[in-house]
């Protein structure tokens, strides 16, 4: 499958979920290609030297189509520009997107600053799900909710465990099942 089929596919599932009829209908002509959309190269090509204001400004200047095509296929100052978005479809296209990093995926695992629901993504994605580092800090994160922070509590190590047991900075629940889980190892 090529890069632009899987792409279209996954513009398909996208506006299978989304409930908004407006942003369902841009993402149709966005999908169609109506939408003739322009992305500077600096905001696609991988750069060591990507300057983030040039590429703040070529986000700024996007309408949501164009924050969307950017989404699935900007380089990774331009998505981690887009997860400071505060329209959360555009951070779960971030998500989406092919060229995201491991490390991406652990540093958005740990910061206290994205919304739930894209720390709920991140924990449904199997393969993200492998590394340990994630799931510690989708379990260290306070603002990962509580159903998903358990879900993967059992797979952290005694010593994290204990420590996120003492940790004040997460829910009581996820502290006390540390607890409970401490116990039954011992």
């Amino acid at each position: 499958m090529t890069e632009d089929n899987s792409l279209d596919r996954l513009f398909q599932l996208t506006i299978e979920q989304v409930e908004n009829p407006e942003i369902q209908a841009e993402l149709e002509r966005i999908l169609a290609g109506d939408d003739d959309i322009e992305i500077p190269e600096a905001a696609l090509e991988e750069n060591e030297d990507s300057d983030d204001m040039n590429i703040g400004q070529i986000i700024k200047d996007l309408n949501f189509a164009g924050k969307i095509k950017l989404a699935m296929k900007g380089n990774k100052t331009a998505r981690s520009l887009l997860l400071k978005e505060s329209n959360k479809q555009i951070q779960l296209f971030v998500l989406s997107n092919p060229r995201l990093t491991e490390g991406e995926i652990v540093e958005l695992s740990k910061n206290s600053n994205v919304d739930e629901s894209l720390l709920r993504r991140v924990s449904k994605e199997s393969a993200w799900m492998k590394n340990y580092a994630v799931k510690y800090n989708l379990v260290g994160n306070p603002k990962t909710p509580i159903d998903v922070s358990l879900k993967w509590v059992k797979f952290l190590k005694d010593k994290d465990m204990r420590l996120l047991a003492k940790s004040k900075n997460i829910p009581q629940v996820v502290s006390i099942q540390c607890k409970k889980i401490i116990e039954k190892r011992n």
